[in-house]
């Protein structure tokens, strides 16, 4: 188990058009591993490198098929909580 200052703890926004946001929500391990309390920051990353292919196939799937190639990630480090925002786009 890792310890509490290896556990990475992180919250997604989804940033897209409202008739694919709900899609690319439901489709992301990322969001779906947000709350886990045992995430290490290597698996943190796994989980980022899947979300750009993962939300690219909900989009066209929802008939976006030319989703946005472009990824833009910002991290931040909230100090009151310690956890991180990543934002991509």
């Amino acid at each position: 188990m890792a310890d509490a200052d290896d556990t990475a703890r992180y919250h997604v926004e989804i940033d897209a058009p409202a008739s694919v946001k709900g899609a690319v929500e439901r489709s992301l391990d990322l969001v779906r591993w947000q709350s886990y309390a045992g995430l290490t920051p290597e698996l943190l990353e796994l989980l980022i490198a899947d979300a750009k292919a993962q939300a690219r196939d909900a989009a066209a799937a929802q008939g976006l098929l030319h989703a946005r190639r472009e990824r833009r990630a910002r991290q931040h480090h909230h100090a009151a909580d310690g956890a991180h925002t990543r934002r991509a786009r």
